[in-house]
């Protein structure tokens, strides 16, 4: 296994994970993902296993690159429990502070505690701290917006 940058023509395998990994997740039109894999590809993941896409992480920075959205990030489901989720946050962590990112962003629903302990043994491996910014209404969906800070 392996994990390395988006590259050219991963949306299709990246879409199809997505769509596979679940109610949490939302699949885009793969269009999306080439968006990510042309332009913000230094900050997205995938953890391959022979050839295949089997973990996947993506981020926005913002303009002032202090702050960097986390986007999206599933495992396949027969990889889970396997710590890919914790791998790829480990590596997106190193390269955010190598980049000079300040903290992490994330949305994550509020009943979902799987995501929520991810993040949060993440702030507890690199001491520091899983805030609680505020909680969001967006389109009808409810989730909590959450801070890591990086450095």
């Amino acid at each position: 296994m392996q994990i390395r940058n988006l590259q050219k023509d991963d949306a299709p395998q990246i879409r199809a994970l997505v769509a596979a990994c679940g109610n949490y997740v939302i699949p885009y039109q793969t269009y999306a993902y080439w968006v990510l894999e042309s332009y913000f590809y230094s900050t997205c993941l995938v953890m391959e296993h022979e050839d295949k896409v089997i973990g996947y992480l993506s981020s926005v920075p913002s303009p002032d690159r202090e702050v960097v959205f986390l986007w999206q990030i599933c495992v396949a489901a027969e990889y889970r429990k396997s710590k890919i989720g914790s791998q790829l946050l480990d590596r997106f962590g190193k390269i955010c502070r190598q980049q000079g990112h300040q903290k992490m962003e994330v949305t994550i629903a509020g009943d979902n505690i799987p995501s929520q302990k991810l993040f949060a043994s993440f702030a507890k491996r690199h001491n520091t701290e899983f805030e609680t910014k505020k909680k969001l209404t967006i389109g009808g969906e409810e989730d909590i917006l959450f801070s890591i800070q990086l450095t």
